[in-house]
């Protein structure tokens, strides 16, 4: 009997697992809303969006949105946090380096042939991986960036998360006050679904992060 009890309980604990772990995938979101801000001395701009689910499409301003999109804001939010930058979570790789030694060479037709060649060698991942840090690295600046997203479900549950930074892809990003994470993958995920033109949308996507890096290995 108590063998029997025993397998019972196990069984109980699976079908209850499974039975909560379906819950969660079943979760509808009912509502994003992301708020983006940059300023300084001279005033600031700001970017406000709502995009609200109606009969199973999701709009913003009856802009149609991307159900693909949410669901991968969704997926990094809901994802485990990152306690530190990683290359491969930001999407640095060799292949990825190499395109774009070309675009962040500084100007200067007196330069030889052999020198370029040499800073070209320089762009590799071990380098990248010693400089790294030093792109997140407190420096005085008087502009401030803010972001926040919030996604609201049906059944009321939310995931938010919200930055002040003005690094690349605004990492990190702290999740309900408390937990931070530099999972750049909510970044591209917020930068996916804003228009055009929308304030901090570069930033968010990480379109300066080759230049960053390009002038911290010529530093």
């Amino acid at each position: 009997m108590r063998i029997q009890f025993a397998v019972l309980q196990i069984i109980v604990f699976v079908v209850l697992a499974r039975t909560c772990s379906f819950a969660e995938a079943q979760k509808i979101v009912k509502r994003v809303m992301i708020y983006s801000y940059a300023g300084g001395l001279g005033g600031g701009s700001n970017t406000l969006i709502t995009i609200q689910r109606k009969r199973n499409k999701f709009l913003s301003n009856s802009r149609p949105v991307s159900a693909v999109q949410v669901q991968s804001l969704v997926d990094a939010l809901s994802a485990p946090p990152l306690l530190k930058p990683d290359m491969t979570n930001l999407g640095i790789t060799q292949e990825w380096l190499a395109s774009k030694v070309e675009s962040q060479r500084i100007p200067d037709r007196t330069r030889r042939a052999e020198e370029t060649a040499s800073q070209e060698k320089l762009f590799d991942l071990n380098l990248i991986a010693n400089v790294l840090p030093g792109l997140f690295v407190n420096d005085i600046t008087d502009i401030l960036l803010f972001c926040k997203v919030e996604i609201v479900f049906d059944h009321g549950s939310k995931l938010s998360a919200e930055s002040y930074s003005y690094y690349p892809f605004m990492l990190p990003w702290s999740m309900k006050g408390e937990r931070f994470t530099c999972n750049a993958d909510i970044s591209r995920a917020v930068a996916a679904l804003l228009p055009a033109e929308s304030v901090n949308k570069s930033k968010l996507a990480g379109d300066e992060l080759a230049y960053d890096l390009g002038f911290l290995v010529m530093r």
